[in-house]
């Protein structure tokens, strides 16, 4: 636990092997960053390098890979890393809460803003995305 007050933890979720956390950290200035860890706190790793607003990491499917909410310009896009911070790239998807199917093969996400959102489709790199709840 931290000492400092103004810290906030969410949405951790396990590696898919179990030896590794992922959460994003707010400490009240706008830019919540993604960091891993090990499941008994040590081994903590800063993966977006203080840079955007950061939120909702999760896993791909083999846990290569770290998907995650970056705001950009008052924009919400899909992005993606390697679990070390590297090569991180946008999918193109400008939405929230991304998460991969079991295969690896698909991306389900969150389209839009409140109260207008829907649910939404895609493959894996974001491509060929398809509404399927509005």
């Amino acid at each position: 636990m931290s000492d400092d007050l103004k810290v906030a933890f969410y949405n951790p979720v396990w590696s898919p092997d179990g030896k590794k956390l992922v959460y994003y950290r707010e400490i009240g200035d706008n830019k919540d960053q993604i960091w891993t860890m090990n499941p008994d706190g040590s081994d903590k790793k800063l993966l977006t390098n203080n840079v955007g607003h950061n939120f909702y990491p999760s896993w791909s499917h083999n846990g290569e890979r770290v998907i995650f909410t970056r705001v950009v310009s008052e924009k919400q896009e899909l992005y993606s890393m390697k679990a070390d911070g590297s090569d991180l790239r946008p999918l193109g998807v400008d939405s929230f809460f991304g998460r991969v199917s079991p295969d690896g093969r698909r991306l389900a996400f969150i389209g839009g803003n409140f109260p207008k959102m829907s649910l939404w489709v895609a493959n894996a790199d974001g491509t060929n995305p398809k509404n399927i709840v509005n």
